[in-house]
């Protein structure tokens, strides 16, 4: 993939658990935050952030990562091009 310019990253970095925590809580209480701190929408952050992907092949390359369609879960049946996506 090509590095597209007005994309950037943003992380927080956390400490979820100390060690005393961790062996005093039980299997499902650490799934349950952990799942909480690796909940992400990056829809969200985009707009809450304001920023706009304007470049206009930011679809390209969409069907490495994504390999498998999310309506009728064909593998490998997807194509992009430009700013869109294609099942073939």
């Amino acid at each position: 993939m090509k590095k597209r310019k007005e994309a950037v990253l943003d992380a927080i970095i956390a400490k979820v658990f100390s060690a005393e925590e961790v062996k005093s809580l039980s299997a499902a209480e650490i799934t349950d935050t952990l799942q909480t701190y690796f909940t992400y929408d990056d829809y969200r952050w985009q707009y809450d952030t304001k920023l706009a992907i304007t470049y206009e092949k930011r679809a390209e390359g969409l069907e490495l990562p994504l390999y498998q369609c999310p309506n009728c879960k064909a593998e490998y049946q997807i194509q992009s091009k430009g700013i869109r996506t294609y099942r073939i």
